[in-house]
């Protein structure tokens, strides 16, 4: 911007640099990358269709077949971001790992890999989103794990009305179709790793921004029993 000035005997002008910062629009959903395999194995990564957007927040949810034994041991990417564990959640003595990690204000990547210390089956789902909190974007998080044909995550209470909420339904030992039942989220096409029929595991990742403050939590059901993992965490906005 230039302002001018004119005194008696001259003019006088000063530019000024001016910075106009748009407000936020809140968290949005970008893209999501996923990958299952047909056999076990230490590892499995995820590969987005375009790389990922600096600074965005990356959420990942996992079904393992394992117990609490065996589970992922660390996550990377092809950025080097770092990744920070939500929660793993499984029933004593059964083979039903759900888990939730993310990377905060992570820099551009194009694959996720997850790693487990013995082969087993995985199935990953990765979520990105704009608009999150960069520094320490994580509110309150919760999961649950049992058998049945519904699960439930447990409800969560965010600080503020605009939060992100992500969750997952994750089953194992069943090929069958999971519904995330709760009110206002968008689920994601699930994904499932076969193993043959031998030992499948299944995973559906949800999201929701909210616009009013409220406890949260993320409901799915199936056809018939299985064990099941539930998760859900809320993300504060930019």
């Amino acid at each position: 911007m230039t302002v001018t000035g004119t005194g008696a005997s001259a003019t006088h002008s000063t530019s000024v640099a001016l910075t106009v910062s748009a407000p936020s629009s809140g968290p949005r959903f970008v893209q999501m990358a996923a990958a299952g395999e047909s056999v076990s194995s230490t590892t499995l990564t995820a590969t987005f269709t375009t790389p990922t957007g600096a600074g965005h927040l990356l959420v990942l949810a996992a079904s393992v077949y394992t117990g609490a034994t065996n589970q992922i041991t660390r996550v990377t990417d092809s950025a080097s971001n770092t990744w920070t564990k939500i929660g793993a959640y499984c029933s004593a003595g059964h083979y039903s790992d759900g888990e939730m990690w993310y990377a905060a204000n992570a820099n551009s990547v194009t694959s996720v890999t997850v790693s487990v210390a013995t082969a087993t089956v995985v199935a990953i789902e990765v979520n990105e989103f704009s608009g999150v909190a960069a520094t320490n974007p994580l509110d309150v998080s919760g999961g649950a794990s049992s058998t049945g044909t519904t699960a439930d995550s447990g409800a969560s209470t965010p600080a503020t009305s605009t939060e992100l909420v992500v969750g997952f339904l994750a089953g194992h030992g069943s090929v069958q179709t999971m519904t995330v039942t709760a009110a206002g989220y968008t689920a994601q096409a699930q994904q499932t790793s076969t193993n043959g029929t031998s030992t499948p595991v299944s995973v559906v990742s949800a999201y929701r921004v909210l616009s009013s403050a409220g406890a949260q939590d993320l409901t799915g059901s199936f056809a018939a029993p299985m064990y099941w993992a539930a998760g859900i965490a809320l993300f504060k906005s930019a």
